[in-house]
Parts: C-alpha cells; structure tokens; sequence
C-alpha cells in the first residue's frame, strides 16, 4: 500500500497554521478561531479516519463506527499508546471535539481580548485561545508524522 494518502489532513492543517501566523496578524478577528478550530479538527478526523479505514482493510478491526465521535474514542483507545501518543495529543483530540460540538450547538459564542467563549446549552464555557492553538497545530503535525512513520513500514505485512 506505501503508507496513507493525508494530503487532505495535512492541507487542512496548513490552513489552521496559515490562519493562525498570517491571516490574525492582518485581520483582528478573533472569530477567526472558530475557522482555525474547525480546519485543526477536520484535520484530526481525517488522519483518524485514514488510519481506522487502513486497519478495517487488513480486518484487525472488526468494525468501522461511522461516527466521528465513535471514531475518535476507538482510536484513543485501542491505537493512541501503540502509537506512543501522549496525553496532550489525546486531550487535544478531546478539546477539538467538545469545541467542535460546542460551537455547532452554542447558546453564546463571544470574543473577549485573545480569546473566543463559547458557552454551550447546558451553560459550559469553553475558551480558545492563540496559545492553545497554536499547541494543537504543533501536536497534530506530530500526529500526522507518527503515523505516516507507522505506515510506511506496514508492520511487516
């Protein structure tokens, strides 16, 4: 097979780092991080989603949830310590996904200085800050880097 086809995810990732270092430097807009949010978290899914499907095409997994949450919480189980990723990578899958949901079904969605708020229905408040994306773009290039690493090999099939 020659390892996994992530040229969507790795485009989607350069999308969130182009935002983040060029376009907020132009634009003062801090809803901007709900766009950089979303491309990070399509980013994940999609390179979660590409691993999933390789392992379902060799059967070591018997079945392929169809959701992205159900996805999610497979691979953090069964494929995030094989994978020697630690608890930042798997927390930021975390944080993505509740951002991810939260901003689909917020009841309020504001900005306050460098941060943007999203308060959900049952009232969690949720903040996004440059910080912590920028964090998240550094540990999925590293997700995407892991796992081209563990595809190239096949292990050994």
């Amino acid at each position: 097979m020659g390892g996994l086809d992530l040229n969507r995810a790795k485009k989607e990732l350069k999308l969130a780092d182009h935002m983040l270092y060029v376009t907020m430097s132009v634009v003062a807009d801090e809803k901007l991080f709900l766009s950089i949010v979303n491309h990070l978290f399509n980013s994940v899914v999609e390179v979660v989603g590409k691993y999933l499907e390789r392992e379902a095409m060799y059967k070591r997994i018997e079945m392929l949830p169809k959701g992205t949450k159900a996805r999610l919480e497979l691979f953090k189980r069964r494929y995030a310590s094989r994978l020697g990723l630690d608890r930042k990578t798997v927390g930021m899958m975390d944080h993505l996904l509740f951002a991810n949901e939260a901003r689909a079904n917020a009841h309020s969605k504001f900005a306050k200085k460098d941060k943007f708020v999203i308060i959900s229905r049952d009232y969690r408040v949720h903040t996004i800050d440059k910080a912590s994306i920028k964090r998240y773009i550094s540990l999925q290039k590293e997700l995407i880097n892991r796992i081209e690493g563990d595809t190239v090999g096949e292990r050994g099939i």
